[in-house]
């Protein structure tokens, strides 16, 4: 079904299973690509479309090659931080559209990542960047945790293609995104 499978396991946390699978969409023709669904900047403007330039801070090398594809599949630049650290670090050193922000990782969290993001923004008077968690804790209350600590929106792993370009043209048309 080319899929994948693949686990996460932490000695005395647990273990999260993965897997993918394609499916062929009722009346999708064979050989038919994955569909290109260009975001907009902020407006719905016919023939004005434009490459996003988007953070991916994801320390999982397997979700950093797929959020990367995907983001490619929609038309737009990823660049990839490897720890919250180093997110902070480049979000000082370049501007971004958008930050995909995975909510654990080494170093530093996303959690805290954003928290410094944020007071950063405030403090440099820079515009608010949208950040959006993926996480793989879809448990109840973790979405709220991440908007508390002053995400945009929330992504539960695994992410789906859809799911992920919706996300961000619905947080890039919320009203606190300023464009630059």
């Amino acid at each position: 079904m080319s899929g994948r499978i693949w686990v996460q396991s932490e000695p005395g946390e647990g273990s999260t299973f993965y897997f993918t699978v394609v499916f062929k969409l009722a009346g999708e023709r064979a050989g038919a690509g994955i569909e290109r669904r260009p975001i907009l900047n902020g407006k719905e403007t016919p023939g004005h479309s434009r490459i996003l330039k988007i953070m991916v801070a994801e320390d999982n090398l397997v979700n950093q090659k797929l959020v990367v594809r995907f983001l490619e599949q929609g038309g737009h630049q990823a660049v990839v931080a490897n720890t919250g650290k180093e997110a902070l670090q480049m979000w000082h050193e370049e501007s971004f559209d958008a930050i995909l922000m995975d909510v654990q990782m080494p170093e530093m969290d996303g959690l805290a990542a954003t928290a410094a993001i944020r007071a950063a923004e405030k403090a440099l008077a820079r515009p608010h960047v949208p950040i959006i968690a993926m996480t793989a804790h879809a448990m109840k209350g973790d979405r709220e945790r991440c908007l508390a600590a002053g995400m945009d929106e929330y992504l539960a792993k695994p992410i789906i293609l859809r799911d992920l370009l919706d996300t961000i043209t619905r947080v890039l048309q919320s009203p606190v995104y300023q464009p630059s």
